[in-house]
């Protein structure tokens, strides 16, 4: 039997400023979410209000996979404040010699408010 080789997903970077103020620079799954936002979307998608690890993890990647389908849809296309590059970054995780990573830079006043509102990003007002 033949072992099928295993697909690398290489990640895809963020960096996320405002007025030219770098708040976040890394993997997309690793931008930090404001724990009342996860029990908040925990009570939603499980009727959980004690997220296991679990559930925390479920609701993490959905509002990474949000954030991506907003970034890949109205994202790139409409934000005047957001601009693409595929580049070779030593600094993300999972970085192997010859990878290319999607890296996007995003002004934070250019994301939807309720995108804005899951994410912890330095001391920034969330409005």
């Amino acid at each position: 039997m033949k072992k099928k080789k295993k697909k690398t997903v290489t990640p895809r970077g963020v960096n996320i400023s405002r007025g030219g103020r770098l708040l976040y620079n890394g993997p997309i799954s690793g931008i930090p979410v404001g724990e009342a936002v996860l029990i908040v979307k925990s009570i939603e998608f499980f009727s959980d209000p004690e997220p296991c690890f679990i559930h925390r993890s479920a609701v993490q990647a959905r509002l990474y996979a949000e954030f991506e389908h907003w970034l890949d849809s109205d994202g790139i296309k409409g934000g005047t404040g957001i601009g693409h590059s595929g580049v070779h970054d030593k600094n993300l995780p999972g970085d192997q010699e010859n990878d290319c990573l999607d890296i996007f830079n995003i002004d934070i006043d250019d994301m939807p408010a309720h995108l804005r509102g899951y994410f912890l990003l330095g001391e920034i007002d969330q409005r």
